[in-house]
Formats: structure tokens, C-alpha cells, sequence
């Protein structure tokens, strides 16, 4: 019979480096060769088929990590008479009917009762509680069993020679010297290096630069997941931890720290006790017996930690805040210069300042020092791997360029031929927009180039006005493939389908609790998935207000948050809005150019009646297109039809016709609509007859009908 630690072996074995969760302990049973046999043994007599299992994971969008704490202490559960097994897991989520994957079972057949009925049959037999304690494990004090101490891993010089963070070092070390509240918890994104500055501190120790009463403390790291792993019986992971706990105050020089320290609440609980790892500590820092440090990130603070306010109010926040300029040029060459007595490479002060500056330009989602280090760390291992001893900037930007699906360049003389060329591109599809298509890669150049590292706003926002059918959208198309380098980097949002408040739900998410609070929102999976693009809200006078305000933070500082809370971050992107208020006397009123500041003020003018003032603002450019002449139409028209005929060409076919009498032919059977217009009767008046006579057996003829 499977048990769960071989179970959870193999999933570790499957994803290296990731957390076990249900869905994946349940997916690699269910995808073992040989397992699978006797999780089919167990589901098909109660009305689930394998196959129909296998498709909840092909199909179903299951949210990892729900619930599981839940899940696998209830499982947990299940196995007090004796050594877990894999089919604990089924019975936990037997006894969660609420948890996505149980309701998905039942939803393709599984009858619950009949499987408790199976399960229940084949529980373990007791086991003696001492059994599962090794003798080895036994022996080890109950500090080294369960965690790591990180002052002999400093004397020995497992950490990286990273740069001292003095003020938030003092900070830290206030904090554990007072009296009162002598705990400690490092708050801040992912990535901003909350774990590092408890490495630090532990350097600080081993070198001995920490004043008394902590010159010669001992820094332990305890690691939660060790306390939990195999823990069957009631009253045994609370006895570890007592455990772990009386050693630390009989040490009173020890410092605890606890890296996730979210994890603590809820850690160890199970449906019929309430007692969990937080409720165990309270006591031992409330009589000030242990001193402890804890990290994890602000969101997850706020979440778990603020909840339980005897938790919270024994520790003292120490928030790590967005490094300066500065300190965080120091810290990225203090750990580039570790980089490369690793791996013998050469990083020159400029590659690192250069890591830096792109990743913030084109990694805006994750947090520095960490995405710099990342890009170097990388850049590293592809010049070894190259058989090179020198990282360029170059190849930082090759490297970023795969990891972003965009190109990545800079104002070299190179960089400047390719935006030159990249405006002549857009030009010849774009026709007769050349005014308005400089302004848009003026302003994106700009951004793109010359504005400041850290700068908050996005690569260009901007509000397309204009008649209908002159390239408003289309230009939105062709700037996600040329900045970004292919349309699938292109998100629109058609507005007309956001006429009421509560469809913002729709782009953001829904709040906790509420109707489709599991699905993230357009908008949220679009950064989540490309992580920069174009983004083009279309017809932006048909949104509710409340729409239109929401995007008032996306067009001033390139953030907004989600229906959860979460910070969504659109640096990096070009934002779109298009209008079709503005009527051809409007266009041609007085005062109308596209020369000056005589133009801005005109456009905000014009659009003034229609959209306030304080929202026009937010745009760098508000761009006006031209009505198309009839000159512009005949040159859509040929663009179109060299389209047309190529797709015929890649089925080897072959067109006859007259291409200036067609395209008379086109123009005088126009129907309005711009480009569009252009675009239909092409389809209609020549590619749809060549379809007919192609499929009729006929010579692929053209002639006016």
C-alpha cells in the first residue's frame, strides 16, 4: 500500500523545488505507472473512472495550494493508528466537501459515502509511537534536528560576501535589545531581501561587530516543514515544538528565526483542535523567555499575522523598504563580485549598473536587488557555458530579451537605426497617419530610453481620437509587434462591454467572497502571463465612470490593484485609449494643426466636452488621425490586396486580373468605414468570387461585374 512519504517523495522528485501541495500529490499518484492501480481500485467502485480523475487536471484551472493546510492535517488524521498512507488524502477531502477538487470529483460521479466506506476498511493498525523516531534523530539535540544554525554557517563562509545594510542592521538589532517586544519580523516584497539581511546578521555575530548581550549569540534557523514532516499522532508536533522552545530558553543567548513566518498560523491544527504552532509560541514571547525573528512578505503579513493580534503585537515590524540608488548599486556589485569568484567570470561596474537599469525598465513586476542579482547570476552561467570569461552588456540584454518576449536595446547608434526603421515599418502599414505615428514613438523613445531608472509611469500612454476606420486600433496591433514582438502581446478591451461599475470585476477580479473571486481578471492574467505589452481600452466614451476612474491610477503611475489587493504593476506597457467622439466638423473646426502647442491645446478642446480635464491629463499624448483621403484609401487598398494575394499564392494559386481597374472598382463600391470599409470590399468583391470560382473548378479570373 502507497504511503504518503513515498508519495510526497516523488512529487518532490517531479518538482524539484516547489511546495507539495493536493493537486500535485494527487496528479503524480494518479500519473504513476504503477501507482495508479490502486488509486483506481479505490474511485471507480464509488463512481469516479480514472480517466474522469485525469481530466479534472487536463481541464479544470484548480487553484494550487487551497486549503491545503486543511487538507493534509486532516489526513494526517487518518493515519493516528499507524504510518500514513497515500488514500489519507482522499479521505481528508472527503471530510473538506467544500475544498474545488472534492466538488469536482463529485461532479463527475464520486459517490463520498461509498468512498469513506472503502477507506475506513483499509485503515492502518496501530503502530507504537516511538517507532517512527529514528535512533539517529533521537541522539541529535532538538535544535540541530529541526534547524540549521546560522553562525557556524557564517564562520565558515556559507554566505555571500553581500554588502552591509547598516541602518536596517541597527534597526534589527534595537529591536532584539529591548525589553519589551524584543521580537523581530522583516516585512517587504518578494525579492527585497529579507532573508539576506538575517545572513547579515549572522556574519555580524561570527565577526563579532554586535554589542552586548548578543556578541556571542547563536542565530538558529528553524524550519517549520522539518517540525511537521511525519508527525501521525495527536500531541507529537505539539511536543516537538514544546520542545524545540525549552532548549531555546535554556539557551539564553539563542535567537529563533523563522523564515514564512505566516506559516506559523495554522501550522499543526487540525478539525478537532484549534491549537497551532502561534498559539504554542505566544506564551514563550510573551514572558520574554526566547527571543525570535521572523520574515515574510508585507501581503502575507497583513493576512495571516495582523489576524491574531496576541501574535502580532509581541513582535516589532521591521519594514525593508525599496533600497536607494545607492545602496542598491552597492548591493548588486557586492553580490556580483561573489558571482564571479564562483564561477571565475569578469563583471565590470558597468554590467552591473546596466542590470540593474534594465530590470527595472523591462522586469517591473519583481523587486530589486533580486531581479539585478537573477539577470547577473544568469548572465554568469550562459558566458561560462559559452566558453567566455567576460559578461557584456549585450548579453544581458539577449538574456532578458528571452525571458520578456520583447527586444530589448539601447540608444547605441545601432538602437537608434532600429527605432528609425521601426517608425518607417509602422508607416508603410499605417498609411496616411504619419503625424500621429511620430508622436506615439517620440513619446515611446523617450520612455524607453531617457527616462529615469525607477520611474514609475508606463512606456507611453495615450489617447487615440478620430473617425472610425483610420487606424487607431490598428496602430495598437502593430506596436505590439514591433515593441514587443508579436500581437499576442496585445490585450483589448473592448469598453462597450463595460457600461456598468460592478463589470470592473471583469479586469481586476472579484473581492474575496464574492461571485468569481477565483478568477484573476483580464487584465491581472494578461500582466501575470506576458508581464508587459499593449494594452488598448477601445471606445472609451461607451465606459461607466467608475471605469474610467479606475484607470486613472494605471495612467499615472503604472499600478493598480486587484479585486484581492494584490498590486498590479503596468510599467512596462503602452496603454491605449480610443475614442470615436470627435465628428468630422470637429476635426476640421478652427485652430485644428498638428504643429505646436497650438495642438494640444486644440485636442484638449475637442475632447473637453466629452472626458474632464483631470482625466485627459494622465495621457502623454493625446494623438488626433486624419480623415483618410482618397489617395490614403487607394494605398490601403493595394496593401490589402498584396495581403490577399499572397494568401492564394501559399495554395499555389495564381490570379488574373487588372489591379487599377480593380481597385477603382473597390473605391467607387466603398461603403464608408475607413480602412475597414477597404477591408470588406476587398473580401467581398474579389476574394469571395476568386473563393467561388476556385471552388467551381474555374480559371481564377478577375473582371467588374
Amino acid at each position: 500500500m502507497l504511503t504518503l512519504n513515498a508519495l510526497f517523495k516523488q512529487v518532490n522528485d517531479r518538482f524539484p523545488g516547489q511546495r507539495i501541495t493536493v493537486p500535485s500529490a494527487l496528479r503524480t499518484w494518479v500519473e504513476h505507472p504503477e501507482w495508479h492501480v490502486e488509486l483506481q481500485g479505490l474511485i471507480e467502485p464509488c463512481g469516479l473512472a480514472l480517466s474522469g480523475l485525469v481530466q479534472i487536471f487536463s481541464e479544470k484551472d484548480l487553484i494550487e495550494g487551497h486549503q491545503d493546510e486543511m487538507v493534509f492535517s486532516q489526513a494526517l488524521t487518518f493515519g493516528l493508528a499507524g504510518q500514513p498512507i497515500a488514500a489519507s488524502l482522499l479521505w481528508a477531502l472527503a471530510e473538506i466537501p467544500y475544498h474545488p477538487l472534492t466538488r469536482e470529483m463529485v461532479h463527475q460521479g464520486l459517490d463520498l459515502y461509498c468512498l469513506k466506506l472503502k477507506l475506513e476498511a483499509i485503515r492502518p493498525e496501530p503502530a507504537v509511537l516511538a517507532s517512527v523516531i529514528s535512533d539517529t534523530e533521537r541522539d541529535l539535540p532538538i535544535l540541530t534536528r529541526y534547524g540549521r544554525n546560522l553562525t557556524e554557517l557564517a564562520q565558515s563562509g556559507a554566505f555571500d560576501d553581500l554588502y552591509p545594510r547598516e541602518k536596517e542592521m541597527e534597526q534589527l538589532i534595537l529591536i532584539l535589545m529591548k525589553t519589551q517586544k524584543g521580537n523581530a519580523v522583516i516585512t517587504g516584497p518578494a525579492g527585497a531581501g529579507k532573508t539576506a539581511l538575517v545572513e547579515l546578521f549572522a556574519r555580524a555575530i561570527a565577526q563579532g561587530l554586535v554589542p552586548e548581550p548578543y556578541a556571542n549569540a547563536t542565530l538558529f534557523e528553524v524550519s517549520l516543514s522539518k517540525l511537521l514532516a511525519g508527525t501521525m499522532y495527536r500531541g507529537q508536533f505539539e511536543e516537538r515544538l514544546e520542545g524545540l522552545l525549552s532548549e531555546i530558553k535554556a539557551r539564553p543567548s539563542t535567537i529563533m528565526f523563522i523564515d514564512e513566518m505566516h506559516l506559523l498560523w495554522g501550522a499543526g491544527r487540525t478539525s478537532e483542535s484549534a491549537m497551532d504552532a502561534a498559539n504554542i509560541l505566544k506564551p514563550f514571547l510573551a514572558r520574554g523567555e526566547i527571543r525570535m525573528i521572523g520574515a515574510t512578505t508585507t501581503e502575507e503579513y497583513h493576512r495571516y499575522i495582523t489576524q491574531d493580534s496576541a501574535l502580532e503585537r509581541r513582535f516589532e515590524v521591521l519594514p525593508l523598504n525599496p533600497p536607494s540608488d545607492e545602496l542598491l548599486f552597492n548591493l548588486v556589485k557586492s553580490m556580483a563580485a561573489s558571482i564571479c569568484g564562483k564561477t571565475g567570470v569578469i563583471m565590470s561596474d558597468d554590467v552591473s549598473a546596466a542590470a540593474i537599469r534594465l530590470t527595472d525598465q523591462y522586469l517591473p513586476h519583481r523587486n530589486q536587488p533580486d531581479k539585478a542579482i537573477n539577470l547577473l547570476d544568469l548572465a554568469a552561467a550562459k558566458t561560462r557555458m559559452m566558453g567566455n570569461t567576460v559578461v557584456t552588456r549585450p548579453l544581458l540584454m539577449n538574456l532578458l530579451a528571452d525571458q520578456t518576449g520583447q527586444p530589448i536595446s539601447e540608444l547605441d547608434a545601432a538602437g537608434q537605426g532600429a527605432l528609425a526603421n521601426m517608425e518607417a515599418r509602422i508607416n508603410r502599414r499605417l498609411i496616411g497617419q504619419t503625424e500621429a505615428v511620430g508622436k506615439v514613438m517620440q513619446a515611446i523613445v523617450y520612455r524607453r530610453q531617457f527616462a529615469e531608472s525607477g520611474n514609475e509611469r508606463n512606456l507611453g500612454t495615450f489617447l487615440f481620437a478620430g473617425p472610425t476606420g483610420v487606424g487607431k486600433t490598428e496602430l495598437g496591433r502593430i506596436l505590439a509587434r514591433e515593441v514587443y514582438g508579436s500581437e499576442d502581446r496585445l490585450l483589448l478591451v473592448d469598453l462597450a462591454e463595460y457600461t456598468h461599475s460592478a463589470t470592473a470585476s471583469r479586469l481586476i477580479g472579484s473581492a474575496p467572497g464574492l461571485v468569481g473571486h477565483e478568477n484573476p481578471g483580464l487584465l491581472a492574467e494578461f500582466l501575470h502571463e506576458a508581464g508587459s505589452g499593449v494594452i488598448l481600452f477601445d471606445e472609451l466614451e461607451k465606459a461607466h465612470p467608475d471605469i474610467r476612474d479606475f484607470l486613472l491610477g494605471i495612467l499615472d503611475n503604472g499600478r493598480a490593484r486587484t479585486g484581492k489587493g494584490k498590486l498590479l504593476s503596468t510599467r512596462g506597457c503602452i496603454i491605449i485609449a480610443t475614442t470615436n467622439v470627435l465628428t468630422q466638423e470637429d476635426l476640421n473646426s478652427k485652430g485644428f494643426g498638428f504643429a505646436g502647442m497650438d495642438e494640444i491645446r486644440t485636442t484638449e478642446d475637442l475632447l473637453g466636452g466629452h472626458f474632464p480635464p483631470e482625466f485627459l491629463g494622465r495621457f502623454d499624448e493625446l494623438v488626433l488621425f486624419r480623415s483618410l483621403s482618397q489617395g490614403d484609401l487607394r494605398a490601403i487598398a493595394n496593401l490589402r490586396l498584396d495581403e490577399a494575394l499572397d494568401r492564394f499564392k501559399q495554395q499555389g494559386l495564381q490570379v488574373d486580373f487588372d489591379r487599377d481597374a480593380l481597385i477603382d472598382y473597390l473605391l467607387e463600391r466603398l461603403e464608408g468605414g475607413g480602412a475597414r470599409g477597404v477591408r470588406r470590399a476587398i473580401e467581398r468583391y474579389f476574394s469571395q468570387v476568386i473563393a467561388g470560382q476556385m471552388l467551381a473548378g474555374q480559371e481564377l479570373h478577375w473582371e467588374p461585374i
